[in-house]
């Protein structure tokens, strides 16, 4: 190791906590004065009170040190849910950084699904009382390069009617029954926040949204919308109802579709399965395509934690609708309303913290 490095690696680089307070039924209140108790004031910020640019700034204007031979300038952790995450990240997207390995991240799980906490190792959620330990282990876990995703929507005709045409994402999205009943829970919740008590209420609420949508008679994909991966036409069943692209392998709080974690076992047989594609990945440069037959399989996904059919591993994913469609991306669910064509693409990637 060069001396420059092997004096540097004897410091410990500093740890900056962003929380966002209103995550965990307002538990992040909880947690925001947990870390605020044993840590120096400018260490923690609430995302309530600006967002996160300023302290990302502060993290900038720490020293560069070497760990395990990589730069470093701050490890941030992120209390909230995954959204929160990619809040904090794209925050480091506005401020340009080159090289994304100064600043890794640990997603401290506070929210409903916090797949990305899960697919890093840290659990599916944190009720507090132990932000030192927490501190700890962010010290000794490892940095991953994660891939991330560009999603762009342009109509067919000209504009189309749309709540988000060009957006990157971290975790997965759907086209198709999925995102019509992620749609609906959404919209319930909205509507009646007193019924969404806890995570077992919350998944019968969601069965109840999956048997809704199979009464609104969501469309064959296959009949509608043509896909193209990597350049070539893939054809998929006329039973399947919904495409899911998979980043991470942890899906609407910890469902593995794509099998990685344990034996395959896809819950039809519509699409002719080949088991032998390589297990996901984080950070292999492919998103996996699965496919689900059915409305309310996307309830028994969530709640029994089933596998989707697999369909290809892919760099690059057209989607050519000839009719309006629902989406999703990370949870966050909507209608566009008109003919269209999705293209997923690679972005560049963030450094996430995974737990050692």
């Amino acid at each position: 190791m060069p001396q420059q490095d092997a004096a540097t690696s004897l410091k410990e680089t500093p740890i900056v906590v962003f929380v966002n307070k209103k995550s965990g039924g307002q538990k992040g209140e909880k947690i925001l004065a947990e870390f605020t108790d044993i840590m120096a004031h400018e260490h923690v910020y609430s995302l309530q009170d600006g967002g996160p640019e300023v302290g990302l700034k502060y993290c900038l204007e720490q020293e560069t040190i070497i760990v395990n031979n990589n730069p470093e300038k701050a490890r941030i952790v992120v209390a909230g849910g995954d959204g929160t995450v990619g809040w904090v990240i794209s925050g480091l997207d506005k401020l340009q950084i080159e090289d994304k390995r100064i600043l890794p991240v640990m997603h401290l799980p506070l929210g409903t699904g916090n797949d990305m906490a899960r697919a890093t190792g840290w659990g599916g959620g944190y009720d507090g009382g132990h932000a030192q330990e927490v501190l700890d282990e962010v010290r000794k876990a490892s940095p991953f390069l994660l891939d991330r995703w560009d999603m762009t929507i342009k109509g067919k005709a000209g504009e189309i009617a749309g709540e988000r045409m060009n957006l990157r994402f971290y975790n997965y999205f759907s086209i198709g029954a999925d995102a019509q009943v992620a749609l609906l829970f959404h919209e319930m919740r909205e509507k009646s926040p007193h019924l969404f008590r806890n995570r077992t209420i919350n998944k019968v609420w969601y069965a109840k949204s999956g048997v809704q949508a199979t009464f609104s008679s969501t469309p064959s994909l296959a009949r509608y919308v043509k896909m193209t991966v990597d350049g070539e036409p893939m054809r998929y069943a006329n039973s399947v109802r919904t495409v899911i692209g998979l980043n991470i392998q942890s899906y609407m709080a910890g469902s593995d579709l794509w099998g990685t974690h344990r034996n395959y076992a896809p819950m039809c047989c519509c699409l002719h399965p080949v088991s032998d594609f390589a297990d996901g990945s984080m950070g292999d440069g492919k998103i996996d395509l699965v496919g689900i037959s059915g409305n309310t399989k996307q309830g028994l996904i969530k709640n029994f934690n089933c596998t989707g059919v697999r369909i290809e591993q892919a760099e690059e994913v057209v989607f050519d609708s000839d009719r309006e469609m629902y989406i999703q991306a990370d949870g966050e669910p909507w209608k566009v309303c008109g003919p269209f064509v999705m293209t997923i693409s690679k972005a560049n990637p963030a450094t996430m913290l995974v737990k050692a």
